[in-house]
């Protein structure tokens, strides 16, 4: 009898271990799986953040050229957006190559010879331009100056040039001159187009007539 209960006893001992070692297998797979999952979360947080952080050093790069470009258009680009002193500046620098200016084109808009004829002996700076009423050109609407594109707040004017040679005959070197100095104009103009005819076939130094066709780069 003794060893009847003794089994009985055994036989419940283990039982009773068999579902305590399910518990810890069932508790440990939970346990596991709750830390799996965690990890889990905790590894996405942390490549968030280190996008979060890639994005914000890029921003601040992004910042620092930007502010650069924008120091650089501000110093290279007149804050301006006066047509009549856009005109003064090319008759003056025509002048100084020896080239008088018939007419100067705005696009949809035109200051023609009865405009600008009477300047060529103005100096570039633009203090002259308001004597007399018919020698300084009306300004035209804002809408003729175009965005450029890829820097947001410079604007871009085209213009259209051409030269008087009937009273004064331009040569080709200076017209090379005057092309020259154009491009370097603290404006930064852009040529976008050069028409050449030549009025005389002398092949060293010919006459020629011409017009040229740029673009003018304004900050308002």
């Amino acid at each position: 009898m003794n060893s009847r209960k003794t089994y009985f006893v055994m036989i419940g001992v283990l039982f009773l271990l068999g579902i305590i070692a399910i518990g810890v297998l069932v508790g440990s797979t939970i346990f596991i799986k709750n830390q799996s999952q965690r990890l889990v979360q905790l590894k996405l947080e942390k490549r968030l953040l280190t996008e979060q952080e890639s994005s914000l050093v890029q921003a601040k790069k992004d910042i620092a050229q930007y502010a650069e470009l924008d120091s650089i258009a501000e110093a290279v680009v007149p804050q301006d957006k006066d047509q009549a002193r856009a005109v003064r500046e090319i008759i003056g620098i025509a002048d100084e190559v020896g080239i008088k200016i018939k007419s100067i084109n705005f696009s949809s808009s035109s200051l023609g010879a009865a405009n600008t004829a009477p300047q060529p002996n103005q100096s570039s700076d633009g203090n002259s331009g308001s004597e007399g009423g018919g020698s300084k050109p009306a300004a035209p609407p804002v809408s003729q100056a175009k965005p450029v594109d890829g820097v947001p707040g410079i604007y871009s004017l085209e213009i259209s040039i051409i030269p008087d040679t009937t009273t004064r005959p331009v040569t080709y070197y200076q017209f090379l001159d005057f092309l020259e100095r154009i491009e370097n104009n603290r404006r930064t103009a852009q040529v976008t187009r050069v028409k050449i005819d030549p009025v005389t076939a002398d092949s060293q130094n010919p006459y020629i007539t011409f017009t040229l066709t740029i673009n003018i780069f304004i900050k308002p």
